[in-house]
């Protein structure tokens, strides 16, 4: 699984096998829950044993997705990241073509 920042400010997005999912905040929040549950009514959820080192631990899934995984999900995602991301750092010196254009550019 693995760790992307959130839309909105403090919030984390987590990537498995071309699903998104939101950690639910109850309990030891151990428990992740399909991104898109709300507009898709979709109940699958992860379990994980420690949020430490999630990329290499055992994911326990339970229920089933209603909707197809998206398999473009991460690089997208990875590429918003880093255009928001750049597009910060050079604000007043680049034009957004030319942010865009350089994080385009770089290597998956």
């Amino acid at each position: 699984m693995i760790r992307l920042p959130g839309k909105q400010a403090n919030t984390t997005l987590y990537i498995h096998n071309g699903y998104s999912y939101h950690r639910d905040p109850r309990g030891a929040g151990l428990i992740f829950r399909c991104a898109i549950r709300g507009t898709s009514d979709c109940s699958a959820t992860i379990y994980v044993q420690t949020l430490q080192n999630l990329e290499h631990q055992e994911i326990y899934v339970s229920g089933e997705h209603n909707h197809g995984p998206d398999p473009l999900l991460l690089l997208r995602k990875r590429f918003d990241t880093a255009l928001k991301a750049r597009a910060r750092e050079r604000a007043t010196v680049d034009e957004p073509k030319d942010v865009y254009d350089h994080v385009a550019a770089l290597p998956e």
